[in-house]
């Protein structure tokens, strides 16, 4: 598999949570009612990238989970190229759009859990420390008889997200940092 695909790929392992709309959202929201909002989004981003759903749906859900200008950051350590040490990088809404439609489309048997570990509600800024594993088989583009190594992708991430006046909960910035593991 060449770099840049794999590049494709890892882009993928990076993560949003709290998508959705908070009915009559005010500063005054207490913590459990947007915990439960971002583990019901949680459940449905991971059920969308699990079916593999349609694109369209995908992207709609993600151009309004994101905000335009998003600030979003990657660090990934995959045991596979550990001589080239860690790839930082900073990608665009679009990219990271782009990452979810293909990335999990090249991995047999794809499966993504989310959990968020702590959140902090400072009136319409929301915090987050969120995991997701994702794990899967990497296919061969050069050979489909090849079965595929098996990989897990924890990918750890401290969230910002924002409350919207009409209550929609957006991606404002996330750091994230991925580690890929494979079975030998």
């Amino acid at each position: 598999m060449s770099l840049q695909a794999l590049k494709t790929i890892l882009m993928s392992f990076v993560f949003l949570t709290a998508v959705g709309t908070i009915e009559h959202a005010s500063a005054t929201l207490d913590k459990d009612t947007v915990l439960e909002k971002i583990e019901a989004n949680n459940a449905r981003f991971a059920g969308l990238l699990n079916a593999k759903a349609d694109p369209e749906q995908l992207i709609e859900y993600l151009h309004h989970a994101i905000s335009h200008d998003a600030r979003i950051t990657l660090s990934i350590q995959d045991a596979a190229h550990t001589e080239k040490g860690p790839i930082d990088m900073r990608i665009s809404k679009s990219d990271y759009i782009n990452s979810y439609l293909y990335g999990p489309r090249q991995i047999r048997n794809y499966n993504a859990d989310i959990k968020t570990l702590a959140i902090n509600v400072e009136g319409q800024t929301i915090k987050t420390k969120d995991v997701m594993v994702e794990s899967g088989f990497t296919m061969n583009p050069h050979d489909y008889t090849d079965q595929g190594r098996a990989f897990t992708s924890t990918t750890s991430c401290d969230s910002e997200h924002f409350i919207e006046a009409d209550g929609t909960i957006t991606l404002e910035a996330a750091n994230c940092r991925t580690d890929i593991r494979y079975e030998e």
